[in-house]
């Protein structure tokens, strides 16, 4: 799958609970509560509705933007309507030195180099973003650091996104050991991918270290 082509599977998913969300909350919450009519079960379901939004808010906004509409979109979903996405300042940031020379305010992007820093999309790159939320989150003294959990969806985004080149299935295998190394439970089906992709990119292991590596 593609940088591309992912970005537009997290959208539709994003899109797809955002409106059905909107739709519930215009035509069932809001009409109940302006009556006084609530129940349990319709604020449970808005609840629902809202954490599978924000789920997939989260999926999109880890993922990093390698063109200007993809900026614009994260950049409006983390503030646009009166949010506070202060959380997601980072990644922006990040985002945007792919297409800008940052060296007056970061110092390690130049004109030279801004169009190399475009092949970080990708295993490699999204890599690298885990690792530097990861740092991020050390770093931060709060109770529940949002950098921790923009790692673990760029951390699933490398092991769920299938290797094209020899260099991806080198960064997967790497993201695998990392989740082991660090007390994580491996699922089956990325090991048992991770396994097949190593076999046909390098002719390294057999079928027969995984049982149902085929399956």
């Amino acid at each position: 799958m593609t940088q591309q082509q992912l970005w537009a599977t997290a959208h539709a998913a994003w899109s797809a609970a955002l409106g059905e969300e909107n739709v519930y909350d215009r035509d069932i919450w809001l009409p109940a509560h302006n009556e006084g009519a609530l129940t349990d079960a319709m604020d449970a379901e808005i609840e629902r509705l809202q954490e599978r939004r924000w789920t997939a808010e989260d999926a999109l906004l880890a993922i990093p933007a390698v063109n200007a509409q993809q900026l614009a979109t994260k950049v409006l979903m983390a503030f646009d309507n009166g949010r506070e996405g202060g959380g997601f300042v980072p990644q922006l940031l990040t985002d945007s030195r792919r297409f800008a020379d940052s060296s007056l305010t970061h110092g390690d992007l130049s004109p030279d180099n801004v169009a190399s820093s475009l092949s970080d999309a990708g295993h490699r790159g999204w890599m690298r973003e885990h690792v530097a939320a990861l740092e991020e989150g050390v770093a931060d003294q709060s109770e529940e650091p949002p950098a921790f959990r923009r790692a673990a969806t760029m951390a699933e985004i490398v092991l769920s996104t299938p290797a094209v080149t020899d260099d991806d299935v080198i960064s997967r295998m790497v993201m695998l050991t990392m989740e082991v190394a660090a007390g994580g439970c491996a699922s089956t089906d990325h090991a048992r991918s991770i396994l097949r992709e190593a076999i046909a990119h390098f002719g390294i292991g057999s079928t027969a270290d995984f049982e149902g590596v085929r399956s």
